[in-house]
């Protein structure tokens, strides 16, 4: 591997792939355990000494806080599609929004349990509004979607 450098790539417990344990808390603090708990693990095996971190979504902040504990194994902080700091003008988007209010999400994940046309419905629209070639939408969207189902709990 002579000029390359290993990457190493994970899902947070839950998300994407992962196992979803009934019993373990989803916590920012579980998170930043869960990251340091990869470094450690592959400290072993490669030069994790000057890291390049890579984190999407709702994995920005544990990433930053991890970054911000351990400034001197960091060597750059990419951040994609994610914030730190709750401010006024922050939006979720209106499926996570529905999917992770307390007592509406109970109301929303049964609806769709029992009509789960209308979770494909609220999936193509909002991720749909994100491509704006309708040829390209009409195409890529519900295959999206086909691979999002798997990650669902």
């Amino acid at each position: 591997m002579a000029g390359r450098r290993p990457v190493v790539r994970f899902d947070f417990l839950g998300w994407g792939r992962s196992d979803k344990p009934e019993e373990y808390p989803y916590t920012a603090t579980n998170q930043v355990g869960d990251l340091a708990a990869v470094i450690a693990a592959i400290s072993g095996h490669l030069d994790a000494s000057q890291l390049t971190l890579v984190a999407h979504d709702a994995s920005g902040p544990p990433a930053i806080d991890w970054a911000l504990a351990n400034p001197g194994r960091v060597a750059t902080l990419v951040l994609l599609n994610t914030y730190y700091h709750w401010i006024p003008s922050l939006r979720r988007p209106p499926a996570i929004a529905l999917y992770s209010t307390p007592l509406i999400r109970t109301a929303a994940r049964a609806l769709v349990r029992r009509r789960p046309e209308l979770g494909r419905h609220l999936y193509t629209w909002q991720v749909g509004r994100f491509i704006q070639d309708p040829e390209i939408r009409k195409t890529l969207v519900p295959r999206l979607y086909e691979q999002f189902l798997p990650a669902r709990l």
